[in-house]
């Protein structure tokens, strides 16, 4: 198998836009059609990469799986909005009503035509596989039903007598057509759900893709497998397809890849295809076998050329693809040295960047410069609501002076960053013209400035954490394939709360241009000190492992408060000769003592300085191998001990809550009042008196993330805000709702609050006004809980109907996204710190953690608890979840590794309503029926055996040591101290 190479393309600029989740080939291979996240169907021609006519629109939530018919003159699409709609391609018309299941809510997850192009099978949420005729344009008989978790993948077999399914349930059925039943099978063999599942086209041979990372072949007429499984994944297999001659398979996955097998050996063929960028959704061989298509997360369709010789003999190539060709769905428009600022700031409005020119004094007379540099200026100014914003500008003079091919990826990135949503990334808010001739970028106001300013102000900071924080916001770059390219302090600043947030991104690949900034800011000049050896001495690119380097240089500085390599180095050429002789910077004994804890951190300091690149830490294992915050206002002698309150709750602790800062603690409760608790102190005592008001149950209570407001729910069908610090109430009670009210939460931020009811409705309501914005009524029973998103765009909820929905509220539609999966209720939700997860807990019994963009469930559920799961709490690294339940039980699961850590805490005597997490992760407080709160340790580092030998290498191979290889295990020793607030 060769590749045929391709000259250069342009790529058309419109298309569809969204995640691409279906893509299929025409019968005569001249085009193929794709399904988006938009909800739009798109026929695109594959000679001169463009689309074919105009989208096609009519469904109402995205289109998960298109289909052409055997004779090229009908496509199919199913959708998330339960309907299956057939269109015309050369007209681009529906034809007929779309396909419902009459008295079914079911998602549509697979369509596919029989070969003689009369019916058409769909699968989907519910578990079952329906058959549809085409002439009558209605069902034929009853669904078949056997699955039992959503039907992911349906096929006709070639001479239409059966249907083969792949399923959630880690089985595939076969199904005989006449007989409406599972006729072979089910066949199961995978260790996870299977997502996908192609027959070849002789009938003798089904392959399956699957959650477990692997593609298994199978036996249609025994549902024996076939050889062995095909490995080399290394994320859950996605789609699967079969070439036309049954020799090659071809598959994609979460890991980004594409890969191409041969059927016969069981083996891949040459190296990965990796030229997507995101989570890839679907693949498909054209009907000739020399050309495959993909489709991905990451907004494109790519599409290449594969000449299948007879030949095995070049089966260890080093790659099957040379080269490739893209229909882009969203795509950049060259870029050249003549674009004005207007054309580069209409550019990045037509990419998704926000325009933020009506929100914003444009001329800004009141704007005050604070620094200038060599490429522009960054002035304080404030949005026409109040609120204080940074304007970052670039020059018209100076983006002349750039060739087009930096503009370009100086361009893009800056497109990237204004789609990063992590809470240790300094967000970009969006752009505008500045006084007619600059480019200005608006993000969030920053009061205590960078890291040197902020650590000036307030020594006594935890620069443990500030160090963890900045690690998660480069772990979370690296995750998107970027890089930041110039990581020190100074582009570290500090949110009001003592948040470190990563900045200038997107401005690094100016920065390492042939034109520098300024004349101290290339990295020869000025930022020597941080730029890793391979970038100074062998004049290699910036990469992640550059960006690693220059993350523990940064953490060095967060510690000293002085500049890497001074005061031994206090000029640049000696750093440079150090540098050369492989000199590290001097260990800061006073501030990292030779301690457990410090030896802990410089060991991780010495690797990310690693002289060779291969050899240093990826930046999410900098994260998860850092020492744990210092627990040391706690008393460690008191561990175990139960102190009893003077004061407190006489009802059920229904509800808690830390603040922003971590300084005090809140609690509502059935005996109708709200407490605020110091939890710092020795004495555990109750902050002021308890705020009165409601007359029923309180249900929930939630701090604004500025922790000057406190909101509070109620079984008297009321919401109320109180002053933090006052206990006065800031207004009259909100009281549209019409039942019991079990959930409230602010927006992370500020402005929005959002409430869960009895009456099945989530609220909307915003805080300066204290008036209803929405009122979202999807849900068909009650609502138990409601969770932002940390970009405050979206909401999740849980509800009694067993759903999870995410509403988009940015734009005030009630368009939604459902997630299906539990069997009871839903209790509790919760959004990961970075958006990309969802935690829930039911009266199942059991916690599931879901990926939002696919809402499909991550891994196995999370089994342990003995009775209602009533609440669930993300760690603030995402990487750990707490669960409260009716059997009286917290437990901590990872979710990295999908399982229980350490034993349950048993302190409760009744049921736990909620948990929380501590804002610095390293304490967790619950309350309960018992009408106690209790805060426990979670992480400890005084166990010293644990940390005298450097025999565990944190990034040990697993060859070199599998067994030692549990850096986190061994370093965050879970312990039950615990501090207990009741009367």
């Amino acid at each position: 198998m060769h590749i045929s190479c391709f000259t250069n393309t342009q790529f058309p600029l419109e298309g569809q836009k969204g995640t691409i989740y279906s893509i299929v080939f025409s019968p005569d291979g001249k085009s193929v059609v794709s399904g988006s996240s938009e909800k739009t169907v798109c026929i695109w021609d594959v000679d001169n990469l463009s689309p074919i006519g105009g989208l096609l629109r009519g469904h109402t939530s995205a289109v998960t799986s298109v289909s052409y018919s055997p004779l090229g003159d009908t496509i199919a699409s199913g959708s998330w909005d339960g309907t299956v709609r057939l269109w015309n391609p050369n007209t681009g018309c529906q034809i007929g009503q779309a396909l419902v299941m009459k008295g079914i809510d079911a998602d549509i997850n697979s369509i596919a035509f029989s070969p003689s192009g009369k019916l058409v099978a769909s699968g989907s949420d519910e578990r079952i596989v329906q058959l549809w005729d085409l002439h009558t344009m209605n069902p034929v008989a009853d669904p078949f039903e056997g699955h039992s978790y959503l039907v992911s993948s349906v096929v006709f077999t070639p001479d239409e007598t059966r249907i083969v399914s792949g399923s959630y349930d880690k089985t595939i059925r076969i199904w005989g057509i006449e007989r409406g039943a599972t006729v072979v099978g089910p066949i199961a063999a995978h260790t996870q759900g299977i997502r996908s599942v192609c027959i070849s086209h002789d009938g003798s041979q089904i392959i399956s893709g699957s959650d477990d990372h692997s593609l298994r072949l199978w036996d249609p007429r025994s549902g024996e497998m076939i050889g062995n499984s095909f490995e080399g994944h290394t994320l859950w297999v996605c789609s699967v397809s079969l070439s036309p001659n049954g020799i090659y398979a071809a598959s994609g996955s979460g890991d980004k890849t594409v890969r191409v097998w041969d059927v016969r050996m069981c083996r891949q063929i040459g190296e990965a295809f990796k030229q997507h960028t995101d989570i890839v959704n679907s693949v498909a061989f054209s009907p000739c076998g020399k050309r495959v298509a993909s489709c991905s997360y990451d907004e494109t369709i790519k599409l290449w050329d594969i000449l299948i010789g007879d030949s095995t003999s070049n089966h260890g190539s080093n790659s099957v693809f040379e080269d490739v060709q893209f229909l882009e769905t969203r795509v950049w428009e060259p870029i050249n040295q003549h674009m004005s600022v207007q054309d580069m700031f209409d550019l990045l409005i037509r990419h998704g960047c926000t325009n933020l020119s009506s929100e914003i004094d444009t001329n800004h007379n009141n704007a005050i410069l604070v620094s200038g540099g060599g490429f522009g200026d960054i002035r304080k100014g404030k949005l026409r609501s109040g609120g204080k914003i940074a304007i970052k500008t670039w020059r018209a003079t100076l983006i002349e002076q750039y060739d087009y091919k930096t503009l370009k990826r100086a361009t893009r990135e800056i497109y990237y960053w204004s789609k990063m949503k992590h809470e240790n990334i300094h967000q970009l808010m969006g752009v505008v013209v500045y006084m007619g001739q600059s480019l200005g970028m608006v993000s969030a106001w920053m009061e205590n400035g960078n890291l040197h300013e902020y650590l000036g102000k307030c020594p006594s900071a935890n620069r443990y954490q500030l160090s963890l924080q900045v690690a998660s916001g480069l772990a979370y770059i690296h995750s998107k394939d970027l890089v930041h390219g110039d990581i020190k302090a100074l582009n570290v600043l500090v949110s009001f709360d003592g948040t470190a947030k990563l900045t200038d991104f997107g401005l690094s690949t100016m920065a390492g241009s042939s034109i520098g900034f300024s004349a101290t800011s290339t990295a020869q000049a000025g930022s020597i000190r941080w730029v890793a050896p391979e970038l100074l001495l062998e004049d290699s690119d910036k990469g992640k492992s550059s960006d690693v380097y220059a993350l523990g240089m940064t953490i060095l500085e967060i510690f000293t408060g002085t500049v890497p390599y001074y005061p031994e180095c206090p000029r640049d050429f000696q750093v440079l000769l150090a540098i050369q002789q492989g000199i590290l910077p001097t260990r800061p004994t006073n501030q990292l003592p030779e301690d457990a804890k410090g030896n802990r951190a410089w060991y991780l300091l010495e690797k990310c300085w690693g002289r060779e690149p291969d050899t240093r830490p990826l930046a999410e294992e900098v994260r998860d191998s850092w020492p744990p915050e210092d627990n040391a206002c706690f008393d460690t002698k008191e561990r175990g001990v139960c102190t009893s309150l003077s004061e407190g709750h006489t009802g059920a602790v229904s509800s808690v809550a830390f603040s922003p800062d971590g300084s005090s603690i809140i609690s509502g409760s059935h005996d109708r009042t709200v407490c605020i608790w110091d939890p710092l102190h020795s004495s555990q005592t109750l902050i002021g008196e308890p705020f009165r008001g409601h007359t029923d149950n309180i249900n929930s209570v939630s701090y604004s993330p500025v922790g000057n407001i406190i909101a509070s729910g109620s079984d008297d069908r009321n919401i109320r805000l109180w002053d933090a610090i006052t206990g006065k109430q800031l207004s009259e009670p909100l009281t549209d709702h019409t039942n019991n009210i079990n959930s409230v939460t602010f927006s992370p931020n500020g402005s929005l609050l959002a409430s869960g009811s009895r009456d099945r409705t989530v609220r909307l309501w915003d805080v300066q006004s204290m008036a209803l914005l929405d009122s979202l009524k999807d849900h068909s029973s009650v609502v138990c809980s409601v969770a932002f998103f940390p970009d405050s765009t979206r909401i999740a909820s849980g509800s009694g109907d067993k759903k999870i929905r995410i509403w988009d509220i940015e734009h005030r539609t009630t368009s939604v996204e459902t997630i299906k999966g539990h069997k009871k209720y839903v209790r509790s939700v919760a959004v990961s710190p970075d958006g990309s997860q969802i935690v829930s807990g039911s009266d199942d019994n059991i916690v599931r953690l879901w990926d939002c963009r696919s809402r499909m469930i991550i891994g196995n559920p999370y089994e342990g608890h003995t009775d209602f799961v009533l609440s669930v709490s993300f760690h603030p690294n995402g990487t750990y979840v707490a669960s409260g339940s009716s059997d009286k039980e917290i437990r901590i699961w990872d979710v990295r590794m999908g399982r229980q850590v350490d034993e349950p805490f048993k302190e409760h005597t009744d049921s736990v309503f909620s948990v929380v997490f501590s804002p610095c992760g390293t304490r967790i407080a619950s309350g309960s029926y018992d009408e106690k709160v209790i805060i426990r340790n979670i992480f400890s580092n005084d166990s010293e055996e644990a940390h005298e030998s450097e025999a565990s290498d944190p990034f040990e191979s697993e060859q070199e040591g599998a067994e030692d290889a549990a850096p986190v295990k061994q370093s965050r020793h879970m312990v039950s101290t615990y501090l207990l607030f009741y009367n």
